[in-house]
């Protein structure tokens, strides 16, 4: 084995050892890739994909896209760890300890699409709020509207939430005691501009 692979080595260049390594430890590479300086890390576009071998399915595994080449390796190296194959001994940054994985583009897009009020989510496409409410003693949901504020669509949400039940309770609402002060009026303007409720004097 030794011999065919200087062989090899003499042939195309490189040494022995790196013929040996894990496919997913190697620099990544290919068709429309451009390969990069950390393991387990090539560049599409313009994002930078992360990618193991696993050896329990011997495929490789997408670990996941990320905007800079360092979250990508960082991303590896979880990965790597949490494998804990003595296989995978090749670390980008082995003098940090990672506590939890970056960041991944899908995990930006995600929180983007999230909304901090309850029945609210923003749609991709349209850039606005969508707001939905479950019908009581049904599974079927009620599509409210689509928003350009936030802080309207949660205002909608609530509104109907009471008038479909007014004894729900006040932690499944958005701004209970504002909607609940008055329920037929629109959101007040502090509340729009994202400022703190005024003291009453």
């Amino acid at each position: 084995m030794h011999s065919l692979c200087c062989v090899f080595v003499q042939a195309y260049g490189g040494s022995p050892s790196s013929l040996l390594q894990p496919r997913a430890a190697r620099h990544e590479g290919g068709r429309g890739r451009k390969a990069s300086k950390y393991w387990g890390v090539f560049k599409t576009g313009d994002t930078w994909t992360a990618r193991l071998w696993d050896p329990e399915t011997e495929q490789r595994k997408k670990i996941g896209r990320y905007t800079s080449e360092e979250d990508a390796a960082r991303a590896y190296d979880y990965a790597a760890d949490e494998l804990n194959s003595p296989k995978f001994k090749e670390r980008n940054f082995p003098d940090e300890v990672n506590s939890e994985p970056p960041a991944s583009l899908k995990d930006e897009q995600s929180a983007r699409r999230t909304s901090q009020f309850i029945g609210v989510s923003l749609n991709a496409k349209t850039r606005k709020w969508v707001t939905k409410l479950h019908v009581s003693n049904s599974k079927r949901v009620r599509r409210l509207g689509n928003l350009v504020s936030e802080v309207e669509a949660a205002w909608k949400h609530v509104v109907e939430a009471l008038k479909q039940n007014p004894s729900v309770p006040n932690e499944r609402l958005n701004f209970p005691a504002q909607v609940r002060a008055s329920p037929s009026g629109p959101p007040p303007q502090w509340l729009l501009d994202g400022k703190p409720e005024p003291k009453q004097p």
